[in-house]
């Protein structure tokens, strides 16, 4: 009897072996798999990039286009406008600004539409600098709407935001170049 006064009926079972030569082929199987699956995402990001990188190019030369038109048309209205603003009556000057505002709001429909064809585009999502292109390029043309809207609130912020325009386009710029 052992020494607590309990009676020894507990049976000691020896341990089993791990089922070793299963337990590999399941790893062999599983990292098969896992390197199946690897190799064809692989493969799918590979045979998508050049038709990837055709549509971002076309939707930088639309971003581009469209920004330079609407800075284009901005410019030459505040530039037009800018000797009837000095020295102007509250009124004419409210009018001259409203003007402007105007403008804003109509040249942001083209950026926005090209803002629309920038996000449609499927970047696999392997294919990191098509993403990262893709992202510099809806940046870029958020910053001119937002600039665009932000005149259209008060037309006589037109230079608002226009360095981060700038800047954007010229990230998005290098990031497409070879």
């Amino acid at each position: 009897m052992p020494p607590d006064g309990y009676g020894s009926g507990l049976e000691i079972l020896e341990r089993a072996e791990p089922r070793t030569l299963l337990s590999r082929r399941l790893l062999v199987v599983v990292t098969a798999l896992v390197v199946l699956v690897a190799l064809v995402a692989l493969g799918v990001g590979v045979a998508r990039a050049p038709g990837e990188r055709q549509a971002l190019t076309r939707c930088a030369e639309r971003a581009s286009v469209t920004v330079e038109k609407a800075e284009r048309r901005m410019a030459s209205l505040t530039s037009y406008l800018a000797g009837s603003l000095v020295g102007a009556p509250p009124l004419l000057s409210a009018r001259l600004i409203g003007l402007i505002s105007q403008e804003a709001s109509g040249q942001r429909r083209p950026v926005e539409a090209a803002l629309r064809t920038c996000r449609d585009i499927e970047v696999w999502p392997l294919n990191g600098s098509n993403r990262d292109v893709r992202a510099a390029y809806i940046a870029f043309l958020e910053a001119e709407s937002d600039r665009l809207e932000a005149i259209t609130a008060d037309g006589s912020k037109f230079f608002t935001g226009y360095d981060e325009v700038r800047t954007r386009a010229l990230a998005a710029e290098a990031l497409l170049s070879p």
